[in-house]
This record gives structure tokens, C-alpha cells and sequence, in this order.
């Protein structure tokens, strides 16, 4: 993706490929107990996803609309 970036300055597809396997990996942590600092770990990706969605004026990643469901 930085490749891309450094030679188009265009990664929106990348980023919702990244969003949408977010979205996915979201989805199981949710439904499933994990031990450790993973849901801690998980939470730091997911602000970061949103740092780096509202950077390229995307919304808030799409794993926001999949804790919800």
C-alpha cells in the first residue's frame, strides 16, 4: 500500500481492503474470548485504522458499523 501511495498517491482501494479485513477480524474477536492483551491490542489497531481512514477523508472504518452488529 505504501508502495502505491508513493507512486499514485491513491490508496483508497487498498485501504477498504484493509477496512473490509478489519470489519472481518472485528466480527470474531467479538464472538469470541480471547486471553491476554488481545482485545487491548485489537483496540489500538482499530484507533489507528481511524486515524489513518479520516487521513485519506474516508469515514470512520468500517469495523465501527460491524461492532454494531
Amino acid at each position: 500500500m505504501l508502495h502505491q501511495f508513493k507512486d499514485k498517491k491513491n490508496t483508497e482501494s487498498q485501504l477498504k481492503t484493509v477496512r473490509d479485513s478489519a470489519a472481518e477480524i472485528d466480527r470474531v474477536l467479538t464472538s469470541t474470548s480471547l486471553e491476554g492483551t488481545v482485545n487491548s491490542d485489537w483496540s489500538k489497531v482499530k484507533t489507528e485504522l481511524g486515524t489513518i481512514s479520516k487521513a485519506f477523508g474516508m469515514d470512520t472504518p468500517a469495523i465501527d458499523a460491524a461492532a454494531a452488529k
